[in-house]
């Protein structure tokens, strides 16, 4: 005679199924979580090109913000010096115009004494 009982015997194959059940189950689970996480690791290293990808993106943009800022520093120089120029230009202008009236006027002022010297010698040369 065995040491197992009857009802025994009964409810551990019972329970043997159950379990051979939950193994199946936890197998399918653990084969699904796998390809899970595999599924994750491969969008992570999709993710982390893009990230990588993004980054560059940014350090050229950064790159070619700095260029454009310079340039147009540089431009605000040359218009400053042509400003400035300008000015000088517009002052040297006023000067000679200045200088040009001046002359006019003694030129202006050399005929009229020409013509009264002129008017004397006539009267003179009347008598």
């Amino acid at each position: 005679w065995t040491a197992t009982p009857p009802a025994m015997t009964h409810a551990s194959t019972a329970d043997l199924v159950e379990a051979q059940r939950q193994l199946l189950e936890s197998e399918t689970s653990r084969v699904s979580t796998k390809k899970d996480l595999e599924a994750a690791l491969s969008d992570a290293g999709r993710i982390k090109n893009d990230f990588a990808m993004l980054q560059q993106t940014v350090a050229d943009l950064k790159h070619q913000l700095g260029v454009r800022e310079e340039a147009i520093r540089a431009a605000v120089r040359r218009e400053d010096g042509m400003k400035s120029t300008l000015r000088q230009l517009n002052h040297r202008h006023m000067a000679v115009a200045l200088e040009s009236r001046e002359m006019e006027d003694i030129e202006a002022k050399a005929l009229e004494g020409l013509k009264a010297e002129l008017m004397l010698l006539e009267a003179e040369n009347d008598r």
